[in-house]
């Protein structure tokens, strides 16, 4: 299904979010205490069920800059023929934050920057949570959130191990870099009991009521339980390792700290 694009004028500069679904997003929320908002700026969500549309899309509205969600943090690099990367992008393969520029006419050309601030999320709701004994943790998922939470917690001297339930399927080049250490969920029994972190890192709890498939029993009391999802109240991942008397933390001080270092970048290009 193609998004329909209408506008007139866009705002001088103009913000916003593109992914799907994004309905429940707190993003324009957060925006709206900015100083970017305070000066005039706005922010508008970009539901798209696919990036065909995404340049025409771009020559409408016309954004100077876009937050980008799942499922797109990876094929937005792919779209965009002008595009800058940053070590971080670089590193990870995954891009949430863009930064555009315009040249004028009718053959308009769009020229991006692409900038990964989920790692610094990451760590701005990780560390407040740290005890200071931490040395392993592990990541359920794969995808760009997940390579972003391995890049962060090595950072931190935190040897941190991928779960999948499709090896065949981690091919990104990130895994083969960092020599990354990913186990199918059939083998984490002898890891489990020597965990300090697990982070959730796949869409479970946001799309379905269901805990990733762990022994959770063999996770040791007070592990600390990071779900990167955020507005699910205490997601089923999240009641699991309460039930051990683990600590838990949602994604909610993640996006904030994304986003805010976003309006960073955004505000130092203007």
């Amino acid at each position: 299904m193609k998004m329909r694009i209408s506008s007139g004028l866009s705002p001088r500069r103009l913000y916003g979010l593109i992914g799907y679904p994004i309905a429940h997003s707190l993003s324009p929320r957060l925006f709206a205490e900015s100083q970017l908002a305070q000066e005039g700026s706005s922010y508008q969500l970009f539901p798209m069920e696919s990036l065909d549309d995404l340049l025409d899309l771009l020559r409408a509205y016309r954004p100077s800059g876009l937050n980008v969600t799942s499922p797109y943090k990876e094929q937005i690099l792919q779209v965009l023929p002008n595009i800058e990367l940053s070590p971080e992008v670089l590193a990870l393969g995954a891009a949430n934050v863009l930064a555009l520029t315009y040249t004028e006419g009718y053959a308009c050309r769009i020229k991006a920057k692409a900038y990964n601030t989920d790692v610094f999320g990451f760590l701005e709701g990780l560390r407040p949570l740290l005890l200071g004994h931490e040395r392993t943790a592990l990541i359920l998922g794969t995808g760009g959130a997940a390579r972003a939470a391995h890049y962060a917690l090595t950072s931190l001297g935190i040897r941190a191990v991928f779960a999948s339930r499709c090896l065949n399927k981690v091919e990104h080049a990130y895994f083969v870099q960092e020599k990354a250490e990913v186990y199918a969920y059939e083998e984490l029994s002898c890891l489990l009991p020597n965990i300090d972190i697990v982070v959730q890192a796949t869409p479970l709890g946001r799309v379905s009521q269901l805990a990733p498939p762990l022994d959770y029993s063999l996770l040791p009391a007070g592990v600390l339980g990071y779900e990167l999802n955020y507005g699910l109240g205490n997601s089923p991942f999240m009641l699991e390792i309460l039930k051990r008397g683990g600590r838990v933390t949602d994604g909610l001080s993640m996006l904030n700290g994304q986003a805010q270092a976003s309006y960073r970048i955004w505000g130092s290009l203007m």
